[in-house]
């Protein structure tokens, strides 16, 4: 038998005349499909991204007030403080567009790695990788990540209220999940899946070409 290539030449075992015998010791491991919720670290990671994008809009406006100081010094005192006081609306516009694009980006480019999710092993997955046997990819389409950041622009828009399917629901998983077919788990825990379901996906094949040689 070739164990690297998983392939059997019947013609040694014919002219051994020995049995070919298969060994099977994967045994099922149902538990790889209920991972843990991980909302104790969901949350953290969550209050680092909270952080995380307060940092990146204080530096956009950091940024932009600069370059009016700078740039736009011919400008009318009145004017600069114009452009540099924006109103409420502006103001919450720019950090909701910040949001959402922080985790869009996230979701999609980084495969479900947030800075928080970073810091505290996590990832988010496609769920259909989990309850589908023939599912390889773990990873979140487009699609998928933009409806997961409009989940989260949801539960910021109705000031945290919609937070509460994290804690209501059976399997811990939130408005952002739910409506991307998506999921957080732990690295060691994808780790695992990833593996098993490779060792399931082994195929063993039989050489047949040289059979009438062996007769």
């Amino acid at each position: 038998m070739n164990e690297q290539d998983n392939v059997i030449y019947l013609k040694d075992f014919i002219a051994q005349k020995k049995n070919i015998s298969f060994k099977n010791d994967l045994k099922p491991n149902m538990s790889l499909y209920d991972p843990s919720s991980e909302l104790v670290k969901r949350i953290f990671s969550f209050v680092v991204d909270i952080f995380v994008i307060s940092f990146i809009f204080l530096s956009l406006f950091s940024s932009y007030a600069i370059f009016i100081n700078d740039f736009m010094a011919p400008l009318i005192p009145s004017l600069k403080n114009h452009l540099l006081n924006m109103n409420t609306w502006l103001f919450a516009g720019v950090f909701m567009t910040v949001y959402y694009s922080y985790f869009l980006f996230c979701s999609f480019v980084l495969e479900g790695k947030t800075v928080g999710k970073m810091v505290f092993a996590l990832r988010v997955i496609n769920d259909h990788f989990i309850h589908d046997v023939d599912e390889k990819n773990y990873k979140l389409t487009l699609s998928q990540a933009a409806k997961r950041a409009f989940g989260y622009l949801t539960c910021y828009l109705t000031f945290g209220i919609f937070f509460i399917f994290n804690f209501a629901s059976e399997d811990k998983r939130g408005l952002a999940d739910y409506i991307s077919s998506s999921r957080t788990v732990s690295d060691r825990w994808l780790k695992e899946m990833i593996e098993y379901k490779l060792h399931q996906r082994e195929q063993l094949s039989i050489e047949i070409s040289s059979l009438s040689v062996s007769a």
